[in-house]
């Protein structure tokens, strides 16, 4: 009995560090996998072949024209496009498009922003800061609520989905001077 334990000891003791080596190499090929598309993006490497970049680039200026315009089927329709060219290199979904557009598109083709009425604009103000105070004492609910109410305001105005909060505030800055 005592022989048994001491091999059992021993193929315990030899095979650990082995076993201890394969779950260290998966973690690192899960880490490598699992890298966000900004990290992968923001080092240089190109995400897109050529012909995809165009092909994305062509659709999300069509998007774009399509949300400022209030066509909501060209609007779905480029949107299906763009996400099945970003399905195809593994984007996340949460990715904004235009992170994945070329830089000179995405400026070009960025969100516009309408003259808001005063209504508008003082609401969409009220709704942006007590959203930041949500966000800061982490009030899910009512920071979700105050979102739903920004977007409500951005989609009446032909702002794009992926425009941020902050990115209509400035441009409400930039319409009081």
């Amino acid at each position: 009995m005592n022989n048994l334990l001491a091999v059992f000891a021993i193929t315990l003791a030899l095979l650990l560090p082995l076993s201890s080596a394969a779950q260290n190499q998966r973690s690192d090929d899960d880490r490598r996998s699992n890298q966000g598309y900004e990290e992968s993006h923001d080092r240089g490497q190109t995400r897109l072949s050529p012909e995809d970049q165009s092909r994305f680039d062509s659709y999300y200026s069509r998007w774009v024209t399509a949300r400022q315009s209030g066509d909501r089927s060209e609007t779905a329709s480029t949107e299906k496009r763009m996400r099945d060219v970003m399905g195809r290199y593994s984007i996340p979904p949460n990715v904004q498009f235009s992170e994945i557009a070329s830089d000179s598109v995405a400026r070009s083709r960025g969100p516009r922003i309408p003259r808001f009425s005063g209504t508008d604009a003082n609401d969409f103000r009220s709704y942006f800061s007590r959203w930041q105070n949500y966000k800061r004492s982490n009030n899910r609910e009512q920071a979700a609520s105050m979102e739903e109410r920004m977007h409500k305001i951005m989609y009446s105005h032909n702002i794009p989905e992926d425009a941020s909060y902050a990115d209509v505030m400035d441009m409400l800055t930039d319409h009081d001077r």
